[in-house]
């Protein structure tokens, strides 16, 4: 593991250092999310393509991961979903692959491509496609929104129980 990669914990009321984690990533971290409403949860992924997912009360950081997930690129992005009947997590990739996880179990939910998406906004060219940003839909129904855009304008493509898109 590279030893520059550190996840460090402040309490920005006294400036007070709670402690750091730097053996869950061996590559930069850019991005880092809390859970919506369980602010024990963190999320964070980096170049290295890992989402590692904590428990912050817990006292190590061995014990603090729960579960560790490879999006097999770069990670840009993370959104939390905790309006499905389980919380997940999803990314996006500097690939433009869209990527979620079932936090509960672990597993694997779905991968849209690049290739998909442009696919999905009838855009022939994948490479003039941009997946700009996943969301939870605003009635926490339990679906992911995704923005994308391409060369000719933006789409909202939304992503429902069997993970089809919807335009």
């Amino acid at each position: 593991m590279d030893e520059d990669c550190y996840l460090f914990f402040w309490d920005l009321r006294s400036s007070k250092l709670l402690g750091a984690y730097w053996e869950s990533h061996s590559d930069d971290i850019t991005a880092v999310k809390f859970h919506p409403s369980k602010p024990n949860s963190l999320i964070s992924g980096g170049t290295d393509g890992i989402l590692n997912l904590y428990n912050l009360l817990e006292p190590t950081e061995d014990d603090a991961l729960l579960f560790s997930f490879n999006s097999e690129s770069s990670v840009e992005k993370i959104s939390w979903n905790s309006g499905a009947s389980s919380d997940q997590v999803a990314c996006i990739t500097h690939t433009n692959d869209m990527k979620v996880w079932d936090v509960t179990s672990g597993d694997a939910v779905v991968h849209f491509s690049r290739t998909a998406v442009a696919g999905a906004m009838m855009r022939s060219n994948p490479d003039a496609v941009h997946l700009n940003e996943c969301y939870e839909t605003p009635k926490g129904n339990g679906k992911f929104g995704l923005l994308a855009c391409s060369l000719s304008g933006y789409l909202e493509i939304t992503l429902i129980q069997n993970y089809f898109f919807v335009i």
